[in-house]
């Protein structure tokens, strides 16, 4: 048993990561329709974004962190009737960035933006998403 265990392990971190690139190749669609440079993957970042995330979760209430990097957040309740199993709360969040406010595309296609990360927590109502970047946008 704890072999199969062994060899599930890496399947499951890699659909976990392969949302989360689904999410940056959107966010850099979005940038190269406005002439910006592609985003990558900063683990720095993933481990600031999941602690903030964490920390929404927690208190439950969606803000914006007053660190020295860019960031969007989002949440979105749990309701099993609308979650599929194949439902990515990065992707959802990043889609939800894209068109809802000026300020979070803003943050998304921002040129000086080089580097993305996510993070990803819940409570007992919630899913909290959080991207963090490596500039801020005043």
């Amino acid at each position: 048993m704890k072999k199969i265990l062994f060899l599930l392990f890496p399947i499951i971190s890699f659909a976990q990561s392969q949302n989360e690139i689904k999410a940056i190749n959107f966010q850099n669609t979005l940038r190269f329709y406005n002439f910006v440079d592609s985003l990558t993957y900063c683990d720095t970042l993933s481990i600031n974004a999941q602690k903030w995330a964490e920390h929404l979760a927690d208190v439950d209430m969606l803000r914006v962190s007053s660190d020295a990097f860019g960031e969007n957040v989002y949440s979105i309740k749990k309701i099993s009737k609308t979650v599929l199993p194949n439902f990515s709360h990065v992707i959802d969040a990043t889609i939800y960035w894209a068109t809802s406010t000026e300020d979070a595309l803003e943050q998304i296609i921002n040129p000086t933006a080089t580097k993305i990360g996510f993070g990803i927590s819940e409570n007992k109502n919630k899913y909290f998403i959080v991207a963090k970047y490596n500039n801020v946008i005043e």
